[in-house]
């Protein structure tokens, strides 16, 4: 890839950096009504063909967002309220084909104490079982969780009735990473909540974990600037700052609630053996959700819930109701709106993904980028105002390598697994990530912003002495918020299921880059 060195970036003046996202944490807090109910709030999904077992498929589906590790006693929970569930479509049409329920249930041992936990915990269960029956629990672990798994088969047609199967009861849930006196061992304790579901060679954990996405929200939310390109935003000459060319990942030492489930690959295909790269079965979709019963009632004692389960919460593609759904529209809360509705209607957000408002914000806060990012239109003082037809690009949905219409996380499982992929998936000429599938160290962040500035659409731009694509310009660059690692490569994923990083403890939460020796100012790292 060619060099290019920041002077000749700035000579050329067309720098980049980061667009206007306005929720950007994954699906962190990413509609104004679920910000109000975290325990039913989709963090992340991802999918990927299992490093362990290339037969299988890894399905991820996080819940509860920015987990303080130390928040005790009364320690974060699956909610018994909340019908969680991970959705497979088999043809890309919105339409579910099978789905995994999981129903949490919380007990109290000893309930004349303020103490979920009553000594250190070193096993779950007295006889190894991850399956709660009898008085097998641990007398210490005085509150807590199991959960049951329902298999829908959905079938189609008048007069067809879903097939229903209770396929796991009881199952535990390990405590949250107290602290080092409590849970002195806690990667044994998820050890031993790895759940085989009999006859079915499907593999369950339902825990906390350390949240594995990763990003410099601070630097986004201070007026979307994010630090290795703060001198070339549009607020340098009121507030000037050095550019920093690794910045803090934002969610480092914050934990989330994981419902990881590993499957068999024809399980998720409907077919006897793996589908080659030309069968058209080799495409399977996924969303996870979460949904509340129409009514609660608050009494003195106990909140009743009553009638179906409404979905408040959904996630497939990553980023996609912070990046292109508005917070409301004249008719309505669009976002809001966008978490109820099912993939199958995703249609009426056609608009949105045609005119994405991250490219045109890109335009508006780093003016030395406006000529490259094509489509978008200028007022008289050549100020963006917005596009002069459909983007062609990822974020436009008109090329195959991102469909948003529906909103399915799809995985091409005739592509085996790269053990040592890029980062930047199928940007970085890696067939095996995101956008096909999501894997946990796609940096999907920064995959976002180069889409934005028009790394998928074609011909060449020049740029002071580079000559060449936008795509090989940004890659350049390295055009990113400076986040590519999970918290910075302090913290690495397991290589065993559930794959997903082990949670921080509660005693010694790592919160890093909040203790940045170098300050501007009194407060507040750069």
């Amino acid at each position: 890839m060619r060099t290019f060195n920041r002077a000749a970036l700035l000579a050329a003046g067309v720098a980049l950096t980061l667009p206007a996202f306005p929720a950007l944490a994954s699906s962190h807090r990413e509609a104004p009504m679920i910000a109000e109910d975290p325990t039913a709030d989709n963090t992340d999904v991802y999918f990927f063909r299992s490093p362990e077992d290339p037969s299988k498929a890894v399905l991820v589906a996080n819940f509860i967002p920015l987990e303080e590790p130390s928040n005790g006693p009364n320690y974060y929970t699956f909610s018994e309220r909340v019908l969680y569930e991970i959705h497979v479509d088999r043809n890309s049409d919105g339409v579910e084909d099978a789905t995994f329920q999981f129903k949490f249930k919380t007990r109290i041992q000893t309930p004349n104490t303020f103490l979920n936990y009553l000594g250190p915990i070193t096993q779950l269960t007295t006889n190894g079982s991850t399956v709660v029956s009898g008085n097998n629990i641990n007398p210490l672990y005085n509150r807590y969780q199991t959960y049951t798994v329902t298999l829908v088969e959905h079938r189609r047609g008048r007069g067809n009735r879903n097939r229903e199967t209770v396929v796991a009861r009881n199952v535990i849930v390990p405590p949250n990473n107290a602290g080092s006196t409590t849970t002195p061992n806690f990667q044994a304790l998820v050890q031993q909540a790895i759940h085989t579901i009999p006859g079915s060679n499907i593999r369950t954990y339902a825990g906390q974990v350390d949240d594995p996405f990763f990003l410099d929200s601070g630097a986004i939310f201070d007026l979307l600037r994010v630090r290795p390109f703060r001198s070339l935003h549009v607020a340098n000459s009121l507030v000037p700052l050095p550019d920093r060319p690794v910045a803090p990942d934002s969610l480092s030492g914050f934990n989330c609630h994981t419902i990881t489930m590993e499957v068999p690959i024809t399980a998720l295909t409907g077919t006897a053996s793996i589908p080659d790269g030309t069968s058209p079965r080799r495409i399977v979709g996924i969303y996870a959700s979460a949904s509340r019963q129409q009514v609660s009632v608050l009494r003195d004692d106990r909140t009743q819930d009553r009638g179906q389960f409404v979905q408040v919460s959904r996630l497939g593609a990553p980023l996609v109701n912070e990046l292109f759904i508005p917070i409301a529209e004249s008719r309505g809360r669009t976002k809001d709106n966008w978490n109820r509705s099912q993939p199958q209607n995703d249609e009426r957000f056609t608009k949105f993904f045609q005119f994405p408002e991250p490219a045109l914000r890109l335009a508006q806060l780093y003016p030395a980028l406006r000529p490259i990012i094509p489509n978008i239109r200028y007022d008289a003082n050549g100020e963006p105002n917005g596009f002069t037809g459909p983007r062609t690009d990822l974020l436009g949905g008109a090329t195959p390598l991102l469909d948003f219409v529906p909103d399915l996380l799809r995985l091409d499982v005739s592509v085996a697994p790269n053990a040592n992929g890029s980062r930047l998936g199928a940007l970085g000429g890696d067939a095996a990530g995101f956008p096909n599938g999501r894997r946990l160290s796609d940096d999907v962040v920064d995959i976002y912003m180069r889409a934005a500035a028009g790394a998928l659409i074609p011909g060449t731009i020049t740029a002071g002495t580079f000559t060449g694509t936008r795509g090989e310009f940004l890659q350049s660059i390295n055009f990113g918020d400076g986040v590519d690692t999970h918290e910075n490569g302090r913290v690495g994923f397991l290589s065993t299921f559930p794959f997903q990083p082990i949670a921080h403890n509660g005693t010694n939460p790592a919160h890093v880059g909040f203790d940045d020796p170098e300050r501007e100012g009194t407060q507040g790292s750069p």
